[in-house]
């Protein structure tokens, strides 16, 4: 689910910014210790200059053991061919949409799906916006739990629940729970509105 990502923060993940054990793991930057939660990533490269901590479900534990556990790799999560680290994902983004024969698909698309399928399970919008990074951080684990000001329910909790839906399948509502479309389509379509354009 490192989709919600801008491609430029993922190539900057280090091995060591991955924590996969269920304890909290200690970060040394910029002389500050940072803690990375159980079973998270730290984004030490942040779109808009911050940091942030972002939870993992299983699917993504599984693949991130792989990637660290390649010692080829050295530090990195993701070299070219010569070892050093990726920086641009472009020739291998082209390569990869032509063997699957995908047209017209940018690594931003992802982000707006990752965000679609979110409010597909009915995931509150601002927490969306605080994993996609659109938000302000507050205190937690090294500044963990990213928050939209006026919102105290963007936590990390809230934060792990949503990642973790992703693996389960929607639940179909029945009839006599789905809100009135003709009063909750338009406030719907301007949260999908906010989070696309922000994306």
């Amino acid at each position: 689910h490192l989709r919600m990502c801008p491609p430029q923060e993922i190539l900057h993940i280090e091995k060591e910014h991955v924590n996969l054990s269920d304890r909290a793991q200690r970060y040394k930057l910029d002389n500050k210790t940072w803690m990375i939660p159980p079973r998270a990533v730290f984004i030490v490269k942040g779109k808009d200059g911050t940091r942030r901590m972002i939870p993992l479900n299983e699917q993504a534990q599984r693949i991130l053991a792989v990637l660290c556990g390649d010692a080829t790799t050295e530090r990195w999560l993701f070299v070219n061919r010569e070892g050093h680290r990726l920086a641009s994902i472009k020739k291998g983004w082209q390569a990869a949409c032509g063997r699957a024969g995908i047209e017209d698909l940018r690594p931003y698309d992802l982000r707006h799906t990752f965000a679609t399928r979110l409010v597909d399970r009915n995931v509150h919008p601002f927490i969306i916006f605080a994993l996609l990074g659109h938000s302000m951080p507050v205190s937690g684990f090294g500044q963990a739990s990213r928050i939209t000001p006026g919102y105290a329910h963007a936590t990390w909790n809230s934060m792990q629940r949503a990642i973790a839906s992703l693996e389960l399948p929607i639940i179909s509502l029945d009839s006599s729970s789905v809100p009135d479309k003709s009063r909750t389509n338009e406030s719907e379509n301007e949260s999908r509105e906010r989070w696309i354009k922000a994306g």
